[in-house]
């Protein structure tokens, strides 16, 4: 039996009307947090696609500036280019800056991390963070922004979908639950018991379920119209989050996602 030749672009969205542009962008994609830089066989084997055709499409990349290359290894990374993206985007999101002053306070107040995170199709993506003065507790400072994350394994993710709509909550369950600990809830009958507790509660607990030692908390933020538009969390050391502590925090998250509201 013949093996099958690497020529079609698979798994494409049949809606996509320019598949070559599809299958351009899904080059682009394969650059993430996990795999910043990739050679060209990497990307070919992750597409299921020739390596000559990958590598037009890289060059083409690398010579507008979106793609450029390690001298060294030879992999490809994301280039500057795409920098200038997002400084249009944050220029068009004008509730960025009152986002911030917003969670900034959270975060001097609790003397947490915190976050605020968008709902997107299938994953939850940071657009801010805020972190506290002095900071001494063992959670690293990271930049988080422009990161994405699952739903099922982190306090955001959970308390946005807890309040989507049913079509959206199953959709999203339907995707893979890889275990990121030993603590992560990747059955989906112990998932919906999970969001009606959310939903109960108003907030979402991540116990250490996407990071050994961590504890984050989350709540949602609703539009005037009802709607899921994000949400806001902190994170810190699991044995800063007993029941009492819990209620305080509460407390100031739930006035801080009614003054974003406004902004929705």
């Amino acid at each position: 039996m013949k093996a099958k030749k690497k020529t079609d672009f698979e798994g494409g969205n049949p809606e996509a009307k320019v598949k070559s542009l599809e299958k351009a962008l899904t080059v682009l994609e394969c650059f993430d947090s996990a795999s910043p830089e990739l050679g060209i066989a990497q990307i070919a084997e992750k597409l299921n696609l020739n390596k000559s055709n990958v590598h037009n499409i890289v060059s083409t990349f690398e010579k507008k500036g979106y793609l450029e290359q390690d001298k060294e290894s030879k992999r490809y990374r994301l280039g500057f280019k795409l920098l200038e993206y997002t400084y249009v985007i944050n220029k068009t999101l004008t509730y960025q800056k009152a986002v911030y002053d917003i969670i900034s306070y959270v975060s001097r107040e609790l003397s947490f991390i915190t976050y605020f995170a968008i709902p997107q199709k299938e994953r939850i993506f940071y657009l801010n963070s805020a972190y506290p003065p002095g900071k001494t507790d063992p959670v690293p400072y990271r930049i988080i922004i422009g990161e994405t994350a699952p739903y099922y394994c982190t306090s955001l993710g959970k308390a946005m979908l807890a309040f989507m709509p049913e079509n959206d909550v199953q959709r999203i369950l339907k995707l893979p639950r890889p275990r990121f600990t030993e603590y992560t809830i990747t059955d989906k009958e112990s998932l919906q018991t999970e969001l009606e507790r959310i939903r109960k509660n108003g907030y979402a607990l991540d116990n250490e379920e996407h990071e050994i030692g961590i504890t984050c908390m989350g709540i949602p933020i609703f539009a005037k119209n009802g709607s899921i538009v994000g949400g806001i969390s902190i994170s810190g050391p699991v044995f800063n989050f007993d029941k009492r502590k819990i209620r305080r925090y509460l407390g100031i998250l739930t006035n801080a996602t009614r003054e974003l509201k406004s902004l929705f």
